[in-house]
């Protein structure tokens, strides 16, 4: 986790958020975390997970993006954890940290499984995988964002950045690199050919709860 995001970290940001989703201090528990603050919790037999990132990371509108993707999702019958709203009804909840940023909280449905280093990795398991993939995309050609300008779009600020930072060093890069820019730039972008993709899909990022 980045270092400045856990300087800003303290147990009252933690404790607005469980007050915001109306957690109780015996129903959570810490559950790690990597680039975010995550928590356990449970809701009478329910179990949800609390995630805490900052906006030095992604700012409150990606965030919406994300969760606003998810569900739609979820409504449509993908095995994805759904986020869940605020006692206040919102999906992101923002939290000062004091120093100029916010801390933005999110909750999800607890998803069940094991991640799949833990499992017998067979082909059966791996068509199951390929087949939520292609639903997946299958239902982004249909998807109509709340916020269209809430996601990332290709080409971004790297577009310029990236061959800046090559140049002093391999020239030669960064002339492929905007020759390849200009190439994808020709590609069609109809809905069939352009669209959401995943972009982190490997087995780090989901569980697998049965056989198939």
């Amino acid at each position: 986790m980045d270092r400045s995001i856990r300087e800003r970290y303290r147990d009252a940001i933690r404790l607005e958020a469980m007050d915001r989703y109306g957690i109780g201090a015996q129903e959570i528990e810490s559950w790690g975390g990597f680039e975010s603050f995550i928590y356990r919790f449970t809701r009478g037999d329910e179990a949800f997970i609390l995630r805490l990132t900052h906006t030095l990371r992604r700012s409150a509108d990606l965030i919406r993006g994300e969760v606003d993707w998810i569900n739609y999702l979820a409504a449509n019958g993908l095995t994805v954890a759904r986020a869940i709203p605020s006692k206040s009804g919102r999906l992101v909840e923002e939290i000062d940290d004091a120093l100029g940023g916010h801390f933005l909280a999110t909750a999800f449905a607890f998803a069940p499984g094991r991640p799949p280093g833990e499992v017998n990795w067979t082909p059966a398991l791996n068509e199951a995988y390929g087949r939520l993939l292609g639903r997946m995309h299958a239902l982004a050609k249909r998807y109509e964002p709340a916020h269209p300008a809430r996601r990332d779009r290709w080409p971004d600020h790297n577009e310029v950045e990236i061959p800046r930072l090559l140049e002093p060093h391999d020239p030669a890069a960064a002339d492929r690199y905007r020759n390849l820019l200009r190439r994808v730039s020709t590609l069609p972008r109809g809905r069939d050919a352009y669209g959401i993709i995943h972009f982190d899909a490997h087995k780090g990022n989901f569980f697998v709860d049965g056989d198939t």
